[in-house]
C-alpha cells in the first residue's frame, strides 16, 4: 500500500518527536553513568604522578596567591580543584619549610605535604579535588551532547555522548587533578562559539569566544596555538563568497550604493569581513591578555613577598643546557651554557621577563615547557630515543581507543563524502570541526612532547561530535544502518565495562590489552603510579613474602600500606639499590621495565625481569615476579 506525501511526512515528524522524548532522557542517563563509573574506577587508585604536586600547589595558587609551585601550569583550572580545600583545609600546610621557600616546582615539598604529615588526610584532600575534576568531565560529556544535537539532532547527541560516555581515556583522566580534560572542554567550547560566530557575527559570541581564548590560555600552555585556529576558521568564513550575517549592534560599513539600501545585517564585501575578522582577534587577544593578569592576581611577582621569586634564570640555564645535552648528548658544563646562544624564543621570553610584560610564573611555566622539550624520552615500539615522533599519536589512537569506537569513527569517515552537503549550512560546521582538529593534531605530531595520549584528549569530544552528525545524517537515509550502529555501540560498551577499574593502562583487544600495551607505549598511557592500593591487597594476602619494589611515582607505597624494601628512590633512577635481591617477590613499575638503565647491573637485572613471565599484573602497571625463597 502506498503512503501518501502527507503521511510520510507526518510518519517523520512523529519519529523526531519520538527521538526527541528518549534523547534527553537516553544522554542524561549516559552521564550518570559515566560519572559513576569514572568515580567508583579512581577511588580504587592511587593518587597518580602529577597530582601530587598538582593539588597542594592549587591550594597555595588560591589560597596564598603563590604561584611558584607547579609554574608549568596556568592557574585557572587549579583554582577550581583547590576550592573544596577552602571548605576542608589541609591541617599544616608545611609553609616553613626550606623545601617549600627554595624548592618552586614543589617536588619536594608536596610529598611531604600530602604523604608525612599527621595533620593532613592526603587521599581526602585530593578525593576532593578530584570529585571536582570529574564535575568538569561530567560538563564536557553535557557539551558533546548539546553541541551534536544542535548540530545533528537528538540521534547524533545520543552517538556522540555515548562515544565519550564509554571511552576509557576519558573515565580514566576526567576525575584526575590534572588541566587535560578541563582543556577539552574549553576547546570544544570554543569551536561551537566559532560554529555560531561563522553563521552570525554578534557581540555576545565575540564576547564568548574571547573569553574562552582567555579561559583556555590560563589553563594550558599549549592553548597558545588555539589562536591560529580561530584565525584560521574566520579568515575561511571571510572569504567565503556565501552571506555571513551579523547582529545589528555591529555598524554598517555603508548604507547605500547608488541609491540601493544595503541590508545591515549582512557582511557584504570581502574589505568588511576582513574588517571584522581583524576585530574580533583583536578583542580576542586583548581580553585573554587582561585575564591573564588577572589569574595571576594582577601581579608580576609570583608572590607577594618581594624575596620569594620564581625560578626563571634557573629555568633560563637549564632550556640551554638540555639544548646542548640533546645536541652533544653529554651533560653540559657550566661554561658551556654561559657560551650557547641564545635563540630567538629565550631572547623574547628573557625581553618579556625583563620589561615584566606577562606575569613572572607564566613566563618561567612556559620557560620550563620549552626546557623540557628537549630531554623528553618517548617510548614508542619498544624503543627509547628523543625527539618528534610522527608516528606516536596516530599509534595511541589505534591501540588506546576502543575497537568499536574505531569501528564508528572509520564508518563515520567513509560516509562523510556522501552527507556533508545534504544541508544547506552543514559547510560550517564541517569547518569548524575538522579544521580545529587537523591543524591541533598536526601541531601534536611535530611536538616533542610524546609521553602521553593524555595529551591529544581535547581532539576527541570533536571527532565524536563530527561521528554522531554524520551518522544521524546517514540513519536518516538508512535506517537499518541503526542497527549496525546500536550494536558497535553495546560492544563499546562491553568493551570498556570489563576493563573496569583499569582504565588507565586500557589498551584496546587488537592491541593485546594492558600486556600488549607494554610494549607499545608508556607514561601515563599506561603506568602513572596509580596501583598501589592493588600492591597493599596483595601483600595482604601475602604477609610472610619479602617484597621489593621498583616503583614509578611520587606517592609514598608506605602511605598506602605497603611494606617494602626499594630498589629505586623514587624516579632517580641515578639512585638504585647497591645489589639486586636473588630471592622474595619483586614488585615492577612497568616503566621500570622500558627504562633504558644507566648501570650496569640494574640494566641487566630489570632485563632478567623482562625476559620473565610476570607471576601477577596489578591493575596493568605493576608487575609481580617471584624470585623463589
Amino acid at each position: 500500500m502506498n503512503t501518501s506525501p502527507d503521511m510520510q511526512v507526518a510518519e517523520t515528524r512523529a519519529s523526531e518527536r519520538r527521538l526527541r522524548r528518549i534523547g534527553l532522557p537516553v544522554c542524561a542517563l549516559l552521564a550518570i553513568l559515566f560519572t559513576i563509573n569514572a568515580w567508583m574506577a579512581v577511588s580504587n587508585k592511587s593518587i597518580t604522578f602529577d597530582e601530587t604536586v598538582h593539588a597542594p600547589a592549587a591550594y597555595t595558587h588560591l589560597r596564598y596567591n603563590d604561584f611558584r609551585m607547579n609554574s608549568e601550569h596556568p592557574p585557572l583550572w587549579k583554582y577550581w580543584a583547590a576550592l573544596p580545600w577552602l571548605l576542608d583545609p589541609p591541617g599544616d600546610l608545611r609553609l616553613e619549610d626550606p623545601d617549600f621557600v627554595t624548592a618552586p616546582n614543589g617536588w619536594s615539598w608536596a610529598p611531604n605535604v600530602l604523604y608525612h604529615t599527621p595533620a593532613n588526610d592526603g587521599k581526602h584532600l585530593v578525593a576532593m579535588s578530584r570529585l571536582f575534576m570529574l564535575l568538569l568531565g561530567t560538563g564536557l560529556l553535557a557539551l558533546i551532547a548539546r553541541f551534536a544535537w544542535r548540530a545533528g539532532g537528538p540521534v547524533a547527541a545520543m552517538i556522540a555522548t555515548a562515544l565519550f560516555a564509554f571511552d576509557p581515556n576519558f573515565l580514566a583522566h576526567a576525575p584526575l587533578v590534572t588541566n587535560d580534560v578541563s582543556f577539552a572542554l574549553i576547546t570544544l567550547a570554543m569551536v561551537d562559539c566559532l560554529w555560531r560566530c561563522t553563521q552570525a557575527l554578534t557581540k555576545r559570541r565575540v564576547a564568548v569566544l574571547a573569553l574562552l581564548c582567555a579561559a583556555a590560555v590560563t589553563t594550558k600552555f599549549t592553548a597558545l596555538w588555539l589562536g591560529p585556529v580561530v584565525v584560521s576558521v574566520l579568515l575561511i568564513r571571510a572569504t567565503s563568497p556565501q552571506p555571513w550575517r551579523r547582529g545589528r549592534e555591529i555598524d554598517s560599513i555603508a548604507s547605500t550604493t547608488e541609491g540601493r539600501v544595503i541590508d545591515p545585517g549582512i557582511l557584504r564585501s570581502r574589505f568588511a569581513r576582513l574588517g571584522a575578522v581583524l576585530v574580533v582577534c583583536l578583542v580576542c587577544g586583548l581580553v585573554s591578555y587582561v585575564v591573564l593578569w588577572a589569574a595571576y592576581g594582577f601581579r608580576f611577582n609570583a608572590t607577594s613577598d618581594p624575596s620569594l621569586r620564581a625560578n626563571f634564570d634557573a629555568q633560563i640555564e637549564q632550556a640551554l643546557g638540555n639544548r646542548i645535552a640533546m645536541r652533544t648528548g653529554i651533560t653540559p658544563r657550566p661554561e658551556q651554557i654561559a657560551a650557547e646562544p641564545a635563540g630567538l624564543a629565550v631572547h623574547t621570553l628573557c625581553f618579556l621577563h625583563d620589561r615584566a610584560l606577562l606575569p613572572e610564573s607564566f613566563l618561567t611555566g612556559v620557560v620550563f615547557v620549552y626546557a623540557n622539550s628537549f630531554n623528553r624520552m618517548t617510548f614508542l615500539l619498544g624503543s627509547i630515543s628523543g625527539g618528534a615522533h610522527p608516528f606516536y599519536f596516530p599509534v595511541a589512537i589505534l591501540v588506546k581507543t576502543p575497537l568499536a569506537a574505531l569501528a564508528l569513527i572509520g564508518f563515520a569517515a567513509a560516509a562523510f563524502g556522501f552527507v556533508r552537503k545534504s544541508r544547506e549550512n552543514d559547510r560550517w560546521l564541517w569547518t569548524c570541526l575538522l579544521v580545529p582538529f587537523a591543524l591541533l593534531f598536526t601541531i601534536a605530531i611535530l611536538s616533542p612532547l610524546n609521553i602521553g595520549q593524555r595529551h591529544i584528549l581535547h581532539l576527541y569530544p570533536l571527532g565524536y561530535v563530527f561521528v554522531g552528525v554524520v551518522l544521524a545524517r546517514v540513519i536518516e537515509r538508512q535506517r537499518p544502518v541503526l542497527g549496525i550502529i546500536f550494536g558497535l555501540i553495546v560492544l563499546l560498551m562491553l568493551e570498556t565495562i570489563t576493563t573496569f577499574p583499569n582504565y588507565l593502562s586500557y589498551f584496546n583487544i587488537a592491541a593485546g590489552g594492558a600486556r600488549g600495551g607494554e610494549r607499545i607505549l608508556g607514561d601515563s598511557n599506561l603506568d602513572w603510579g596509580q596501583d598501589l592500593p592493588a600492591l597493599a591487597r596483595w601483600q595482604q594476602a601475602h604477609p610472610d613474602r619479602q617484597l621489593y619494589l621498583a616503583y614509578f611515582g611520587t606517592a609514598d607505597p608506605a602511605y598506602y600500606g605497603v611494606r617494602y624494601e626499594p630498589l629505586t628512590l623514587g624516579t632517580d633512577f641515578k639512585r638504585i639499590r647497591p645489589t639486586f635481591p636473588d630471592s622474595g617477590v619483586v614488585a615492577a613499575s612497568v616503566t621500570m621495565l622500558q627504562v633504558n638503565w644507566r648501570r650496569e647491573d640494574a640494566a641487566a637485572f630489570f632485563k632478567m625481569l623482562r625476559e620473565r613471565e610476570p607471576d601477577a599484573v596489578l591493575g596493568g602497571s605493576i608487575y609481580l615476579f617471584d624470585l623463589g625463597e
